[in-house]
């Protein structure tokens, strides 16, 4: 019968050292373990588990890089469930984008067990004594970002905030304040009271009140003769 094994893909430490030998052997430990010291490979986001503007979520993600068995075949990888996720984020104040349903990030495998790991916790023992284990992940999003509609972009010319025509953007504080210029294009609405220390200028009519009374055409009415005033001049 033909030896056919010459055809199959084989470990670079194969090619170099007998299957009998107690150096294969060793190797071939070895390099089981390093398989899965060095799991750290691209995922896809099959579920999200978003807190919104709480505590960072967690994410169901499948590896994207099927296993391998010595004769070539593929072996699909298990979905990894509840995987926490990368948040930008210093002390309370973060940046909240949270990954979505398709997209691909890298998985970064830790070496101990990280499960009991949270916002509160302390420096303490790992929660078992599994090493290197799948279930440790934590998911870095994103890769192979497809174009996006709404997004913070900045280049040597400035910055842009732009969302989608259906979204809105909303800015809350005690105050905010904008230095330089500001243009707006579109109607503006003002729930309170408009302090201006510099003139206001009109190209238009202004109008107040619910009669809508104009501001350059309102007349009075005289009381000390019939009639009303003119228009303003």
């Amino acid at each position: 019968m033909p030896d056919n094994t010459s055809s199959l893909p084989v470990s670079p430490y194969q090619k170099i050292f007998n299957h009998n030998d107690l150096s294969h052997i060793f190797l071939q430990t070895l390099e089981g373990f390093l398989s899965k010291t060095g799991y750290q490979i691209p995922a896809k986001v099959e579920e999200i588990h978003s807190n919104g503007t709480g505590e960072a979520g967690t994410v169901d993600v499948k590896p994207l890089l099927n296993l391998q068995t010595q004769d070539g075949k593929s072996l699909e990888q298990s979905v990894l469930y509840n995987v926490p996720y990368f948040r930008l984020q210093g002390g309370d104040s973060a940046l909240i984008i949270d990954p979505q349903k398709g997209d691909i990030g890298q998985l970064i495998l830790n070496g101990r067990d990280v499960s009991g790991l949270s916002s509160e916790s302390d420096p303490n023992k790992p929660a078992s004594f599994r090493l290197f284990d799948p279930n440790d992940c934590f998911f870095l999003p994103a890769l192979f970002g497809k174009a996006a509609e709404q997004y913070i972009f900045s280049n040597k010319n400035g910055w842009t905030i732009h969302a989608k025509d259906t979204a809105n953007i909303v800015l809350e504080g005690k105050e905010i304040t904008i230095s330089g210029n500001l243009k707006i294009k579109g109607n503006v609405s003002i729930e309170g009271d408009l302090t201006v220390k510099g003139k206001i200028t009109a190209e238009e009519d202004i109008l107040a009140g619910a009669q809508n009374i104009s501001l350059p055409n309102h007349t009075h009415s005289v009381s000390a003769a019939p009639g009303i005033t003119g228009i303003a001049q």
